[in-house]
């Protein structure tokens, strides 16, 4: 898997959240979905790192192990 560093407050799909400093595994083949307009479009790693002004929220949807599977990336309102 990936392992991502939080620079700031970042979501889960559960409603809890990290801070600052704190790391999330990724899956392997984790799949990071980013907003295009009213849609979502398939993105990939470099966008959670390089987006500003956007709510990142991490889902661990296949075995609860702490891995985290989906990532959608929204633009904030």
């Amino acid at each position: 898997g990936y392992v991502v560093e939080c620079t700031t407050t970042a979501g889960f799909g559960t409603g809890a959240s990290i801070g600052e400093g704190q790391k999330l595994t990724l899956d392997s083949d984790v799949v990071v979905y980013v907003q295009d307009g009213a849609k979502f479009k398939v993105g990939n790693l470099r966008d959670i790192t390089r987006k500003e002004g956007v709510e990142i929220t991490f889902y661990d949807v296949y075995d609860k192990d702490g891995v985290y599977d989906i990532v959608l990336i929204k633009d904030t309102p």
